[in-house]
């Protein structure tokens, strides 16, 4: 809200952890493994930028479910410092480069969609992606192989993503905490539905790491379809509904 600030967002975080500041009901639970020693780490005086692990064991989808916000700041940066912003704000908890790829694909989508529907989005998502990995993330390349690019790992990719994502049967879908399975996840329920409603159910009903998945699908879902897509029951029953109002108003986001 007043600007890019690393420093900021961890200093909220740790606040978040010992104050539960910002928390609907005045509580921290179910605080991720990685989440949890990154916060130890600012803590103790590591900066933002390095205080996520780095291990394979360091996936989790910590970071992914609350990356999108950043993307209110980045809309009129360039793609080079969009995604160094992204790599940023995804190492104060996750800085494998697989999560941060994640968390790129997810920003890349989410800001297609504000100006094409799901298929074009995905088809514009596909190229960028594409290209960042022949740059800088080659080697995480195949462990994105259901949504992100096909199964044989072409390095041109598919010429269709979005009729490719809806021909993935829902047993082949995992939805666990694991990064790369939170995120195929949300893009073939996003995919696969026509509504905010039906996406975001989908992806409740998909199991496993149930609120997460719904978290990242309904950000999606919301800029595809807009709020007012959104039923308004779910709306009247959210916690700290007026807080979250004003604070969308803070940041410019319209919700009319």
């Amino acid at each position: 809200c007043e600007g890019y600030n690393l420093k900021d967002i961890a200093d909220r975080f740790v606040r978040w952890y010992d104050e539960a500041y910002w928390t609907p009901h005045g509580e921290v639970f179910d605080v991720g493994n990685a989440t949890s020693k990154a916060i130890q780490r600012l803590k103790e005086g590591v900066e933002p930028g390095m205080a996520g692990g780095n291990t394979e064991y360091d996936n989790g989808n910590g970071s992914l479910m609350r990356i999108l916000p950043l993307l209110v700041f980045t809309q009129k940066l360039s793609k080079t410092e969009t995604f160094r912003l992204t790599e940023e704000v995804s190492c104060v908890t996750h800085r494998h480069p697989r999560s941060v790829l994640a968390c790129h694909y997810l920003m890349t989508l989410a800001s297609c969609l504000i100006t094409a529907d799901v298929r074009a989005a995905l088809q514009q998502t596909q190229a960028e992606i594409s290209t960042l990995l022949q740059r800088e993330l080659a080697a995480e390349k195949h462990y994105f192989s259901k949504t992100i690019f096909d199964k044989h790992n072409n390095p041109t990719g598919f010429s269709d993503p979005y009729a490719f994502i809806r021909q993935i049967a829902e047993h082949e879908i995992q939805s666990s905490g694991y990064v790369v399975n939170t995120l195929e996840a949300s893009v073939w329920c996003l995919v696969t539905t026509g509504s905010y409603r039906d996406a975001v159910l989908k992806a409740v009903n998909l199991g496993e790491d149930t609120d997460t998945t719904a978290a990242v699908t309904g950000a999606l879902a919301g800029i595809a379809y807009g709020y007012k897509s959104i039923p308004s029951e779910w709306i009247n029953q959210l916690a700290r509904k007026e807080d979250i109002l004003r604070l969308a108003e803070r940041m410019e986001i319209s919700v009319s």
